[in-house]
């Protein structure tokens, strides 16, 4: 009888929340999106994997326009956008700063790094990143990368003979580049690739993948109780340890360099212990945020970048007789010479055009605003659909076809910054 009585509380309490957000909500509700159903609202519309979600988010676009809702009946609802006067609206205010809880499920590896904390702390420690990313710095980690690419480049030749997926050779190239860059620190990842380490990384990636499409491991408390949080926190412990014992090596020698001239990230970052500006658990926190947010998506573009070119042999040609145009032989790499390959840059904006690392990113509206009419109130999430974007024939044209000549400077898109591929992955991991 007790188990009735509790059932019928939680109906009426949900059925009373969706009502206060209805009535709160009025015009969100009233923009075009799919049917809602009774607490389920529309989630059954997206799917349970990363492609279908894409592609259902794209048929909804379709179906509704560049500007819909959806809804699962407990919570705000959520607004999703595509169009690029409405990206603009959204990630060129400075207001719309706030994350999502979308972002918040990765506290538990990033902390409070720059990509999931508030928008104070954003502002604050955005600004002393800042000059971390300056061309004469990033300049100085080119014979790093270039020395593990001929790595990369060895361990393709050794699987060239059958077909493979290249995909995980360049994800352990990717976080060697950006282990050395972030932390000073070489793991090898590519000569070892069963380092624990490397396999945590991998592993806390999928594990967060699985959470984010499935309903019940979204809830932190159903989640505390399943193998899959225990399993997760352990690979994270790990994480967190290897790099804290990196810190805590570079701290041990920072004094005995000239604090003045950095080498790496890891030397500015530890000036700005220094200077009392960041704590060294801050300061982990965002080394872990570079090594999450910076391998995967450079695994991701380096992938369809080489996917594109295996399919347009036309392209493939003409980028290589551009590169033995500019760099002959075994001469050494430099940015100069880099700046001399305008189609390499195109070819990267078209297959991140097509194939963005960031396909999507969410906000939360910290105050009413109106767009076309409708009233967007507080505490509503805005999901800005990047991917969807790069489709919109209106800036486009053929959008599944892939074409670098799109990026030549006379064919540049024009009107919005927002259109650019470039531009999107800036906004979103900045």
């Amino acid at each position: 009888m007790l188990a009735y009585v509790l059932i019928a509380i939680l109906i009426v309490f949900l059925n009373f929340k969706s009502w206060q957000v209805r009535r709160r909500c009025k015009d969100v509700l009233n923009l075009p999106g799919p049917k809602n159903y009774p607490f389920i609202g529309t989630i059954l519309e997206f799917g349970n994997n990363p492609v279908d979600f894409l592609k259902n988010m794209q048929r909804l676009f379709e179906e509704h326009g560049p500007i819909l809702r959806f809804w699962n009946n407990t919570e705000y609802p959520t607004v999703m956008i595509s169009g690029a006067k409405y990206m603009e609206i959204i990630l060129g205010s400075s207001e719309h700063l706030q994350r999502t809880r979308l972002y918040r499920l990765l506290e538990v590896w990033l902390g409070n790094g720059i990509l999931v904390t508030d928008a104070t702390t954003w502002r604050k420690n955005r600004k002393l990143l800042n000059p971390m990313f300056n061309t004469k710095i990033l300049e100085g980690f080119i014979p790093t990368f270039e020395r593990l690419s001929n790595i990369l480049v060895d361990k393709i030749r050794e699987n060239i003979s059958v077909p493979f997926d290249v995909f995980p050779l360049i994800n352990l190239y990717s976080l060697d580049m950006i282990c050395e860059s972030a932390m000073g620190h070489e793991i090898n990842a590519q000569l070892n690739p069963e380092f624990q380490y490397v396999k945590s990384c991998k592993r806390f990636l999928e594990l967060h993948l699985e959470r984010l499409f499935s309903l019940l491991k979204t809830n932190d408390f159903l989640y505390s109780f399943m193998d899959a949080s225990k399993e997760q926190m352990e690979h994270v412990e790990l994480i967190k340890s290897i790099a804290k014992n990196v810190i805590k090596e570079k701290i041990s020698n920072f004094h005995n360099k000239d604090c003045n001239k950095p080498k790496d990230m890891m030397d500015m970052f530890l000036n700005i212990v220094r200077d009392g500006n960041l704590t060294q658990t801050e300061v982990r926190n965002e080394v872990d945020t570079l090594i999450f947010a910076g391998h995967d998506t450079v695994a991701s573009v380096l992938s369809m970048v080489i996917f594109e070119l295996g399919k347009n042999q036309g392209v493939q040609v003409r980028l290589i007789q551009e590169i033995d145009e500019n760099i002959s032989g075994n001469e050494e790499i430099t940015l100069s010479k880099l700046n001399k390959l305008p189609y390499l840059e195109c070819v990267l904006k078209e297959s991140m055009r097509l194939h963005p690392p960031v396909p999507f990113t969410e906000r939360l509206i910290r105050k009413d605003f109106t767009i076309d009419g409708y009233l967007i109130p507080a505490k509503t999430n805005i999901c800005v659909h990047f991917y969807g974007l790069h489709r919109d024939p209106d800036h486009f044209p053929n959008p599944d076809h892939f074409d670098p000549e799109r990026f030549t400077p006379e064919n540049t898109p024009k009107g919005t910054s927002f259109v650019s591929p470039l531009s999107v992955l800036v906004l979103e991991t900045a």
